[in-house]
């Protein structure tokens, strides 16, 4: 979870994506952005997931590229369960 806002602007800039444009809805709660990392490299942006009133609405990483890394798909499908989130459509491969 970003500490700051600038950290979400920060994501945005390293990711090549517009989620800093998000500041002002995550600052009136209306969404929630999580950032996801590699455990070898905790402070490298990898993808970013969007959460609103508990559907996770889209995952992208640089360039908005869809969450295609086996091993990052396998961590957010667990993930979702584990919290009880539903997914909007597309959001996740056709295959997890």
């Amino acid at each position: 979870v970003p500490e700051k806002p600038s950290d979400i602007f920060l994501e945005g800039k390293a990711l090549h994506h517009c989620v800093g444009t998000y500041i002002p809805d995550v600052a009136q709660g209306t969404t929630n952005i999580l950032f996801l990392r590699k455990t070898e490299a905790p402070t490298l942006p990898f993808y970013t997931i969007e959460v609103r009133a508990n559907e996770v609405q889209q995952i992208h990483g640089i360039n908005n590229c869809s969450l295609t890394t086996p091993s990052a798909v396998s961590f957010v499908t667990e993930w979702i369960k584990a919290k009880a989130l539903s997914v909007r459509a597309g959001v996740l491969p056709a295959t997890a």
